[in-house]
Formats: C-alpha cells, structure tokens, sequence
C-alpha cells in the first residue's frame, strides 16, 4: 500500500509537471554568449531547463562553454549580438565577435561564429567563422544580427554598414552582394535589429534617436524611410535600442536607452507602424519623463531591451540602469498601439511585482541583457533575462510570471554562468513562434 501510495504521489507530481510545463512547449535550451575580450576565449553557454528545478548546464559541454574561436566586446555590444535560426532542416545559433583574433585563420575584423543545435540533446556542434567582407567592420560597438528567411542580416557599427548572408543547409553562411551603407540621422552608429514575420521588413535602431526602415526580398535589403523617434525629439532625449516586431509584421516596438536630459529616460518604449512611409508622423513613445501618452511605466531607468509575450499580451522590459538596483518591467500590451494603449498592468497576485528588482549573482553590479519567454505560448510562463556581472560570475535569471504579466524571480535564481564576465544576449529553444 505505501508503495502504491508513492506511486500514486509520483504520478501526480508527473501530472502536475506536464500540465505546467508541457514538454512539446517549454524552451528546453537556452544559450548565452558569453562576450570575453581576452584574445581568442569567446565561448558560448548552454543551460538546460528541468522543470520546477531550474536551469543547469547541458549535459556534456566543455567546462567553460563551447568556444568559438573569437573574440567579443564586453558590455558594449549591439543589441541582439546573437540570433537564433528555426527555418532550415537543422536549427542554428549565429554569435557575432567583433574584435581581431588570431585563432586560425586570423580574424583581424572580427567574426560571426555559427553553431549547428542538435535539438534533442542540446548540445552544439561548430561549424565555422566568417570574417565580414571587404567594407564591413564592427570593432567600435559590436555586430548586430537578425535573422530573415535564408538570411542573416548583420548590422557592423564600426562602418555603420549592413551585409545579408545566407544560410547554408548545415548552418554555414555565404556573403550576398556587396555592403550597404547606412548614414544615422544624428552620428550614431548601428544598435538593435529585427525582421518582421512576413520577411518583409527590416528595422535598425541607431544610437542616436533614429530609426530606419528597409524593405527585405530574399537577400536584397533596400532602403526606405528613416525617422526621429518621438522620445528622441521631445525633450527627454531616448534613443530606440533593443526592438521587437509584432506577430502580423505590422509594429516594430523599440525600448529607449537612457535619456540625454533631466529627467533620465524612465522606461519608455517608440512604437511604430511598418511599414514606415515617408513623410512620417514618427514614432509613438509611451511612459518616460516626458511622454505624448502621459502613460508612466515605471521608475526604472534605460529601457534597451524589449520581447513581445508569445500571445501578445504583454511587453518584457530590461531596466539597465547605470546604478543598482536593476530592474525588469512589464508593460500591458494593446494592439492597435497608435489608437491603442501601451500602459501599466492591473494589480499584481501576492508575491509577483511590476517593476521586478532584479538578484545579482555576486552581490555587485549586473546589467540585464537579452529576455525571452520559456514557453511558447500565452504570456511564457517563465522569462529568462541574461545577467552581465561585474564581478564575475554572469548568470541567467529565471523569472515566473502571474496571469497578468507581473513576475517574481524564481527560487535557486540566478542560475550562474561559468565564463569570466560575459552574460549579453540569450536564445532559448524552441523558440518563439514569430
């Protein structure tokens, strides 16, 4: 009888498992680039998700990551210096390294690093490095990416240039035509880059307060309209940085690096619809010191990297500001958003909070980074946020997430990373389904 009870109880704990975790659902890998400047010591992370348990290395992995070969800029990086590829037979994971390495062949611009994903373990393979071509150099701020249908689109701050690859069957990467230049409104350089679902669209954020949009077919990236964002213009000086698209393609949302002018960019998001069709009325900004929407979304500050819930309810915010605390906000989320609202949630269950106070793995200063959810669909159930520590260890936070959207850091959180600081941006399988 007892053992029959146990069994009983064993099952029950199973039942309760899958219902909260379905495992067809919940992002069983979630990989980290750990961004070294030592020479040649760029690795990549990989934690393994149990559920109710936490995040723990990936069975097998090297000690300190799978190295790439490269070399990354530390806590300077381009927003979403990392990209997740899901439309080819097998998944692949892109890193870009921007500074010179000499592992051979010597890369002295820099590199993207790719990874085949063997999905049912985990575990990543290396395929190979590829330098950016004549023209494209990323070494001042890093090397953003996004990823398209057979493509790879990589923006490189240095020369303010994007170039397309494409995707080769076995996650090797081919250079498509020659270097577009890209001219910032204001003298910034390249930062957070997406593409739309439909594949026609993509939008760069430049760290300046402007943002461009380009058509995309294929391989061919063509240049449209590019615009002020309304936080950059209306005194509180926010300039776009991280940006998420919507499911139908039809907004891009930026989330605002701190602001130039008193008071400093308290979190603030630029909505705008695609695609951008000059002469345009610019962006919709919603919270911030200064706000067309009147709407504040909290007291934290540096709002630079954003994800769109997989049901669309909610938007996840990183707070990186310049001091500690650190904080991770959510945003109610309303489509249409130029008609629409973008605004603060209802109340929170007990135990949950908006904004969310984030733990440092090491007791010092930590710079929340990359956010995506663990399951894919409703609100995500879970969000992980990558961890840069200052001092080290970096760490991945696990954060639950109530009915509405408010979170609490999950117990045994955060989950350290190995490497010597790194912690930027993160990729969790399977992904997102838009």
């Amino acid at each position: 009888m007892k053992n029959f009870l146990k069994l009983c109880s064993l099952a029950s704990l199973f039942a309760i498992t899958l219902a909260l975790f379905p495992p067809t659902l919940r992002a069983q890998w979630v990989y980290v680039n750990d961004n070294q400047q030592a020479l040649n010591t760029n690795t990549a992370w990989g934690f393994e998700n149990i559920p109710i348990t936490g995040l723990f290395p990936i069975p097998t992995e090297p000690a300190l990551g799978w190295p790439t070969g490269g070399t990354s800029v530390s806590g300077t990086d381009a927003s979403r210096d990392q990209a997740l590829y899901t439309l080819g037979p097998i998944p692949c994971l892109f890193i870009s390294e921007p500074l010179r390495s000499t592992t051979p062949p010597a890369r002295p611009r820099g590199d993207i690093a790719a990874f085949k994903v063997t999905t049912g373990s985990g575990v990543l393979t290396f395929v190979g490095r590829y330098a950016p071509p004549v023209g494209n150099k990323g070494t001042t701020f890093g090397i953003g990416l996004a990823t398209g249908k057979g493509t790879l689109d990589a923006g490189y701050t240095t020369t303010n240039t994007l170039q397309a690859w494409t995707i080769r069957s076995n996650c090797s990467l081919t250079p498509v035509g020659v270097p577009l230049a890209v001219v910032p409104l204001n003298g910034g350089f390249i930062d957070g880059m997406a593409e739309s679902h439909d594949y026609r669209s993509l939008v760069v954020a430049y760290r300046d307060g402007s943002i461009q949009y380009f058509a995309t077919a294929g391989t061919t990236i063509t240049p449209g309209c590019e615009i002020n964002s309304a936080g950059f213009t209306d005194g509180n000086g926010g300039m776009p940085s991280g940006v998420d698209i919507t499911k139908d393609s039809r907004y891009a949302i930026f989330g605002d690096v701190t602001g130039l002018n008193t008071p400093h960019g308290l979190t603030e998001l630029e909505v705008v619809k695609l695609p951008i069709i000059c002469p345009s009325p610019g962006t919709t900004d919603y919270g911030g010191g200064i706000t067309a929407s009147g709407i504040g979304l909290g007291g934290f500050i540096d709002s630079t990297n954003v994800w769109i819930s997989p049901d669309e309810t909610v938007i996840y915010v990183t707070n990186n500001g310049p001091n500690a605390p650190q904080g991770f906000t959510t945003v109610d989320f309303t489509e249409p958003f130029i008609t629409g609202l973008a605004g603060v949630l209802p109340a929170c269950t007990l135990g949950f909070t908006n904004p969310t106070i984030l733990i440092s793995p090491n007791g010092g200063f930590i710079e929340p980074n990359g956010i995506q959810t663990s399951v894919t669909t409703g609100n995500g159930t879970r969000v992980y946020v990558a961890e840069y520590g200052s001092p080290p260890p970096s760490a991945v936070a696990l954060l639950n997430v109530d009915a509405v959207g408010c979170t609490q850091e999950a117990a045994g959180s955060p989950f350290a990373d190995p490497s010597i600081k790194g912690g930027n941006q993160l990729n969790a399988w399977p992904p997102r389904p838009f």
